[in-house]
């Protein structure tokens, strides 16, 4: 045999070796685990750290959170809770085009946590594998090795035991995983410069003149802030309409901010907020949560630079993009259950009223760069208005409206933003 036809052989049976793995995966989504007893954001890193375990196994590839999201919501797949029932698996994977699903459920009663997940043939709606693990007294042993033990149990694979060592780079994983999410469920919004105000009829006055702003980067929230993520935060829910998915309301401004500070404090960010001679000032170069600026807020509802110059939050189409009094016949509705915008965000226009941070002032024709308002004031700014006017007014997107920061209101909630921070 020639020379170059062993080196030809050689080639391909490497190329073979390098690449026949990959073609033998299959490729699984694995949707977030359902949050009993726990906090959302502890059942959303141990469905990362699922996903983590499951492509360790090297039988698997993994669609990516961001890509699973981005694809369901280009198909218009919304759900007003956690996806658990088969018929709902099915239909993700089918949107999504995997072959197999995996769902599941974190648990704590007591001092047990536990985990429930199960692996679903998409064609057939089969239930392929299931798996279970219980910890007790803390969630980091999920983290460290339960997981690990989900994941084999489910492809049917032999565990390796962690070393101490690598325990111990676990549990600083964990930490990380629970502390840098910046997240599933914020949007970057690219810098750039817009129009902000409105000169034309049916505008207010204190949407006069229009300017011209100047933004930086920032993250701001896909959705409104749901009753249960306040609860799992401060534990007790003020609204007046009662409902998981229903964005929080009747919380003051002073309420909001204190959101923001016990959030991220939870998870392991820098404290936006401090007080000092009773007035609160805000530290914008810090990593944790905050409310957005107004410039800020409008900016995200118009589209940022990828607007298209709609009216309303989406669309010019009021009804496609926006709860508000005739449509809604004054009650709140789930986050999400309209159009979003052209950045993916949703409930811009209409839904709960949304406080800001800056004091409200009238505008000046002057351009501004990054603005935060004005250093002292009587009312704290809220946007998204619905009730007491026709739709063509009160779910623009330069509508605003002002409120005292003691306030609360039974329509008033708010929606986090985060700084870009190098």
């Amino acid at each position: 045999m020639r020379k170059s036809s062993i080196s030809l052989i050689v080639l391909v049976s490497y190329i073979l070796l390098l690449y026949l793995p990959s073609f033998c995966q299959t490729t699984i989504a694995v949707l977030e685990l359902e949050a009993k007893g726990v906090t959302i954001i502890e059942a959303s890193a141990l469905s990362d750290r699922l996903r983590a375990e499951l492509f360790k196994t090297g039988k698997f590839r993994v669609v990516e959170r961001e890509e699973m999201d981005k694809i369901l919501t280009e198909q218009g797949f919304q759900m007003t809770g956690a996806c658990t029932s088969t018929e709902c698996v099915v239909q993700a994977g089918q949107l999504l085009g995997v072959k197999q699903m995996v769902a599941g459920s974190v648990s704590k009663v007591g001092n047990t946590y536990s985990v429930y997940s199960r692996l679903v043939n998409v064609e057939t709606g089969e239930l392929v594998e299931v798996a279970t693990y219980d910890s007790q007294d803390k969630i980091d042993n999920l983290l460290i090795s339960g997981l690990s033990i989900i994941a084999a149990k489910l492809t049917d694979s032999k565990l390796k035991l962690n070393s101490s060592d690598s325990i111990k780079s676990e549990l600083n994983y964990s930490g990380s995983l629970l502390a840098n999410r910046i997240s599933n469920n914020m949007i970057y919004v690219k810098g750039g410069r817009f129009y902000m105000g409105c000169d034309e009829r049916p505008c207010n006055d204190n949407e006069k003149p229009v300017h011209q702003v100047v933004m930086k980067g920032f993250y701001i929230g896909k959705y409104e802030v749901t009753q249960k993520e306040w609860k799992d935060v401060l534990g007790e829910n003020p609204s007046e309409q009662i409902g998981d998915s229903l964005p929080i309301t009747n919380i003051t401004w002073l309420d909001a901010v204190d959101y923001c500070n016990r959030k991220s404090s939870i998870e392991g960010l820098e404290l936006c907020y401090k007080t000092y001679n009773n007035k609160v000032l805000c530290d914008f170069k810090s990593n944790g949560y905050r409310l957005p600026t107004e410039a800020e807020w409008e900016y995200s509802a118009r589209g940022g630079a990828k607007s298209q110059g709609y009216k309303y939050s989406g669309s010019d189409n009021a009804d496609e993009v926006a709860w508000y009094g005739e449509n809604s016949y004054k009650q709140l509705k789930p986050i999400g259950t309209k159009m979003g915008n052209e950045l993916g965000i949703f409930d811009m226009s209409g839904n709960a009223l949304e406080w800001c941070w800056d004091w409200m002032t009238e505008y000046s024709k002057a351009t501004e760069i990054n603005p935060q308002g004005p250093h002292k004031g009587v009312n704290k700014v809220l946007r998204s208005p619905r009730w007491g006017k026709p739709s063509n007014i009160s779910v623009r997107v330069s509508n605003r409206a002002g409120r005292h920061p003691n306030d609360a209101g039974k329509y008033i909630g708010l929606r986090l933003c985060r700084s870009e921070v190098e």
